[in-house]
């Protein structure tokens, strides 16, 4: 089984997903993916230790998997963390569907566990055939480039390294490496339900385009993904110099700049331009956009929808002014929100505990006093003339001279977000909390949230 050990190996040296001193954080579900992952990087010689989320869900079976998990890596000597959580209730309480609130809850937990455990990352036990199932289901419902470079091979959320080493692995190669060590693995028979679209792709019209049009669609599939990933790095590094050059933290476009770009660019530009002013433009809307600001008459509006109108002056393209009052976008409290190409995840009120705050919280996560957040939470990009009290301070202070003064550069102001409470800056996001809604010595209930991109919601 060399072969496998072979591939795994080489994905995490190509991808620098691990370097040999990692402690990995296994996402072991107890299926055979995962059990492989747990026994390939010990192979590999990784220090490893196991985390498993009971969902309390199947009638009892999670709880039975989780049975099995303590069980087994407690035969093994590995470490392991298994918690429970009705991820059923506590979605149907927030209002969203259970897959999001799971996929949310799990990822957090894991990074919960990693951080606090002292492991550098966390590695799931996706593989060539879930990047297989993505792209396809992608392309089926229309996709971007960027949706179909699938799952990443690695990112990173709160702070976290989240790492994909059998993603070059094939299904069969896995069950033939666990057979081969003789490995016992759980099965879960919700994978087989075809109620699921994912379910009727990985069941019945993936095998079928493999027997009938290509015997190495999973392969060819996943090289796909590989390369538009490499695309997409490079393409949205391009875009936002681009951006920054055209006058978007102004909330404008330089209509020459704009239409010397390749098309592609300007495609990128633009959608920045609709994620700074909360818009999240389809495909039919960015392309009218791009023939507006390279040729609309002077004078004009052109609506894109989400609230996002643009018009024409004669060397700019600017945001109208009340569309800026409609990019405040109302986050779900608690929920999810997808805004601006980023998902903000708020988690219930809970009673505060002992803890040092300053070292938990992060750039991608921040806790609030609760009973200081008065009313609703939205999210916006900055704007000039932005104000906030910094913690520490009674008085407050311009954004503008606090990004001076902690020297972020413009491109990063440039895709600088703010949560604010009542319409007053609760976070400068991934920086700074404003002093009002800090957890102090008095505070009794705390908020966490928590944000990372939108894209990484879907993997």
């Amino acid at each position: 089984m060399g072969s496998l050990l072979d591939r795994a190996e080489k994905t995490i040296r190509h991808h620098d997903l691990l370097a040999p001193d990692d402690r990995v954080l296994v996402a072991l579900s107890g299926g055979p993916d995962s059990v492989c992952l747990l026994h390939v990087l010990r192979a590999l010689g990784y220090p490893t230790g196991a985390a498993h989320l009971d969902h309390l869900t199947r009638h009892g079976a999670s709880t039975q998997d989780a049975a099995w998990v303590r069980e087994w890596t407690a035969r093994l000597g590995v470490e392991c963390h298994v918690r429970e959580r009705n991820v059923t209730e506590e979605a149907r309480a927030m209002g969203v569907s259970f897959e999001e609130h799971a996929r949310a809850t799990r990822y957090a937990f894991l990074v919960e566990i990693a951080r606090s455990c002292g492991y550098t990352a966390v590695a799931t036990g996706h593989h060539a055939g879930d990047q297989a199932e993505t792209v396809l289901m992608r392309l089926l419902r229309g996709a971007s480039g960027r949706g179909l470079s699938g799952i990443p091979y690695r990112r990173e959320q709160n702070g976290v390294r989240i790492v994909r080493p059998l993603l070059d692995c094939q299904r069969d190669a896995i069950l033939e490496y666990l057979e081969h060590h003789g490995l016992e693995f759980r099965m879960d028979v919700s994978n087989t339900d075809e109620r699921y679209f994912r379910n009727r792709v990985r069941c019945r019209l993936l095998p079928e385009l493999a027997r009938d049009y290509n015997h190495n669609l999973v392969e060819a599939l996943s090289r796909t993904a590989a390369l538009l990933q490499d695309d997409d790095r490079l393409l949205g590094r391009m875009a936002a110099e681009e951006a920054e050059a055209c006058g978007i933290l102004d909330n404008r476009l330089d209509r020459n700049r704009f239409s010397a770009m390749d098309r592609a660019l300007q495609g990128r530009v633009l959608l920045l331009l609709a994620w700074r002013n909360g818009a999240d433009c389809d495909y039919g809307h960015i392309r009218e956009g791009i023939e507006f600001v390279c040729n609309g008459p002077t004078g004009r509006q052109c609506d894109l929808g989400s609230g996002f109108r643009l018009r024409t002056g004669r060397r700019f393209v600017y945001v109208e002014s009340d569309t800026c009052v409609l990019a405040e976008t109302e986050i779900a409290c608690p929920g999810t929100t997808c805004v601006g190409g980023r998902a903000f995840l708020v988690s219930p009120a809970r009673a505060v505990e002992p803890r040092d705050w300053r070292t938990y919280c992060t750039p991608a996560r921040q806790v609030f006093d609760a009973d200081a957040l008065h009313g609703p939470l939205t999210a916006r990009p900055w704007r000039a003339g932005d104000r906030f009290t910094p913690f520490g301070m009674t008085g407050t202070k311009k954004l503008q001279d606090y990004f001076v003064d902690a020297g972020v550069s413009v491109p990063e102001r440039n895709a600088q977000w703010l949560l604010l409470a009542g319409g007053r800056i609760a976070w400068i996001v991934g920086r700074a909390i404003d002093a009002h809604v800090a957890v102090t010595a008095h505070t009794r209930r705390i908020v966490e949230v928590e944000v990372f991109d939108e894209r990484d919601a879907l993997d």
